[in-house]
């Protein structure tokens, strides 16, 4: 089974793509940053508020050099695997 994240961000710069994402743990919640297709963990607390200033802190820094960002919580992801 998939977790759903808690946030989801993805990034554009030209045809460069990045995500930021919160996801919850036992212990809390972990910030991820994909950058080049290799997720890291750029911060964890036991709040999600925390976890949620990094993730703005990123997203952030990504606009003010001209990235473009928007959250994709919401979107659907679908499947045509075996079709």
């Amino acid at each position: 089974m998939v977790e759903k994240p808690e946030a989801y961000v993805l990034c554009r710069h030209s045809k460069i793509v990045r995500t930021i994402r919160v996801e919850q743990t036992e212990s809390g919640c972990r910030t991820k940053y994909t950058k080049a297709g290799a997720d890291r963990i750029v911060g964890s607390g036991s709040h999600i508020k925390s976890c949620m200033s990094f993730l703005n802190n990123i997203k952030g820094n990504l606009e003010k050099a001209d990235w473009r960002c928007r959250n994709v919580a919401q979107a659907k992801i679908t499947s045509s695997v075996g079709e």
